[in-house]
Formats: C-alpha cells, structure tokens, sequence
C-alpha cells in the first residue's frame, strides 16, 4: 500500500530527470526510425535488461521518448522478455538484442527508386510520335491517332495470349513471320490451305483409252510442229508405237463389247 501510494506521487517530470541522468536518451530532435526500431528506445530495454529499474518507470520513459509515436505493443515482447529472464542479465541481454534484430529489419521503410530513362529511348519515342503525325497529315490514319504506350503495347496483344512473342521462341522466328506476311500481302508468295485441299480433294481417275489416244495424238502435233515430221527422234518412234498399241486395245475392246452383246463370251 505505502509502495503504492509512493509511486503514485512520482512526476513525469522525475521519471525524465532519472533517465536524463542515465545517459541513455537522445537529447537531439526525435529519431528519424519508425518507433518499433528507435536506437534510443532500445536503449532503454537495453537498460531494462541490465539493471533494476522498476517496469513502470522503463515504460513511462518509452512513453517520453517516442511521445505520439508510442505504442505499448510494439515494446510488450521485449519487456516481458526481460521479466522472464528474472534478473538473470545475459540471458535477458541476448533475447532484447535479438528482438531489437528483428525489430530494425521490419523497419517499414519503402524505397522509391527513380531511374532516369535512357536518352535513346527517348529519340525513339520521339521519332515514333513524328512519324504517326506524318501519316496523319498524308491522310495514312483517321480518327485519334494512337499514343506509343497503345503502339507498343496493343489492346488486342493484351486480350489474346496468342501473341507472336508466345508462338515463337526467339526475335530470328518473329522476324521471319513478319517478313513473310508482308510477302503474302504483297501478293509474292500465295498460301494455300492444306487442310481445306486435303478435305476437298477428288481422287484422280486413271484416263480412258481414248483420251490417252487423244493425248499421244497432242502431243505428236506438238513435237512435229516444234521439231519437224521428218526428225528421227526415238521420242516421235516410241509416241507413235504407243499410240498404235492403244488404237489396237480399242479396237480389241470394240470387237469383245460387240460379241458380248450379241450373247457369245470370250472362251480362255
């Protein structure tokens, strides 16, 4: 009770006074560290761990040095820690130092890193947005022109995965693509759908006798025109003896449709 009532009448300006007297406070402007990592509040657990300061006084002097920013539970862990060590100092000094540790590494601080931008990037950017007025004033693009971020950065690229960059693996593969659309648009090369033509495609049926015939009498008239009808060649001496040959099948075939027809078979 007479303990009580004694501590009760202690000032806050006597509890600064004591720890003034210590040494320990920072007698400059507050610190610039969030509270949780003040190198002067952990001064004070610091003290707290090594001496017999009384917990009431340890936290009435963290409350007058970090003032507004005070929070008792950013201080709970570290003073309980040296009230479980129960006078034993190192065992008390090593739990603080490892809080204080742990405490300095959540600083809470946030690096914003400016990085200038590269003056070639810039000459580029430039000579982009030039060239997009150029063809706005040749009447090469209605409407709004686009901005560089939506030139380089497509909406259509955005909303589709199927990107060039994801079909192909490296810039060699895009610039071959690229290339060959603008051939295909140009009309230099034609493309043609494999899957469309394999399922559209008829089976070629093997020519008639006549039209062999036909094609061997073609082809005769072309050599003789070309060559002359007096030309020894063994291409004119084959091309007739196998247009003889066909003639004589027809007519083989004639003969055989025609007996048929009248009821007689062909006996083997």
């Amino acid at each position: 009770m007479i303990a009580t009532e004694a501590w009760s009448a202690v000032t806050s300006t006597t509890i600064q006074h004591c720890w003034n007297h210590t040494g320990i406070q920072a007698a400059t402007a507050p610190s610039s560290h969030p509270a949780h990592a003040d190198p002067g509040a952990w001064a004070i657990i610091r003290e707290f761990a090594t001496s017999e300061t009384p917990l009431p006084l340890v936290e009435a002097a963290l409350q007058q040095h970090l003032r507004s920013r005070y929070v008792a539970s950013d201080w709970s862990s570290a003073l309980k820690a040296v009230m479980d060590a129960e006078g034993d100092t190192a065992q008390a000094t090593e739990a603080v130092e490892k809080l204080a540790l742990a405490a300095c590494k959540r600083s809470g601080l946030i690096l914003k890193l400016s990085i200038p931008r590269p003056p070639q990037l810039e000459v580029l950017e430039e000579g982009l947005k030039d060239s997009i007025m150029m063809l706005k004033d040749r009447n090469r693009i209605f409407g709004t022109p686009l901005s560089v971020d939506e030139l380089l950065d497509p909406l259509e690229e955005q909303e589709n995965p199927d990107t060039m960059a994801e079909m192909f693996e490296d810039d060699d593969a895009i610039i071959a693509e690229v290339r060959r659309r603008e051939a295909v648009r140009n009309g230099e090369v034609i493309e043609m759908d494999s899957d469309d033509e394999d399922d559209h495609e008829e089976e070629t049926k093997p020519a008639t006798t006549s039209e062999l015939i036909a094609l061997a009498e073609k082809l005769e008239a072309g050599y003789v025109s070309q060559v002359g009808a007096d030309s020894s060649s063994d291409f004119l001496h084959h091309l007739r003896a196998f247009r003889a040959e066909l003639r004589r099948d027809q007519m083989k075939n004639a003969k055989q449709t025609m007996l048929t027809s009248h009821g007689f078979s062909k006996r083997t």
